[in-house]
């Protein structure tokens, strides 16, 4: 956890404001490891098609259409990572848990702890992409 360094010289007012900042995150990261991660099964064939379109999707509206298209003949490593990222975004409560951590403006250890619950369930939930997660879990941190 990060906390500010208490240092010489500053008044009583300085250092009760960084302890309740301490606490306050302390009860925000209290709160997201209780946080019950759903993650939805859908059969994986429809995932992986479902991420292909989005990804393609994301690329025409984004104005990066001159990227290479996704298809079901692309590399297993990239079709696990979109599917990995189409699960997150779409068959879990990530967005809305994750807005509820950066509307309170906490530190960079909720948000970990917020996608490694995350990351965790997707590949308890789908046990072919347990790799993928561990790496982009990896990437998070």
């Amino acid at each position: 956890m990060q906390v500010q360094e208490i240092t010489d010289g500053e008044d009583r007012t300085d250092i009760t404001m960084k302890l309740l900042d301490a606490v306050k995150i302390q009860r925000i990261l209290f709160n997201i490891s209780k946080w019950h991660v759903v993650v939805e099964k859908v059969p994986y064939a429809q995932v992986q098609k479902k991420a292909i379109k989005r990804y393609n999707t994301h690329l025409f509206t984004t104005g990066q259409s001159d990227k290479p298209k996704a298809n079901a003949s692309r590399d297993r490593e990239f079709l696990d990572r979109i599917s990995v990222n189409y699960i997150r975004h779409n068959l879990t409560n990530y967005d809305k848990m994750l807005d509820r951590v950066c509307k309170k403006m906490v530190s960079e250890d909720a948000y970990v702890l917020l996608n490694k619950k995350i990351y965790e369930k997707i590949g308890e939930t789908y046990l072919n992409l347990k790799e993928e997660c561990d790496r982009q879990l990896e990437g998070k941190k």
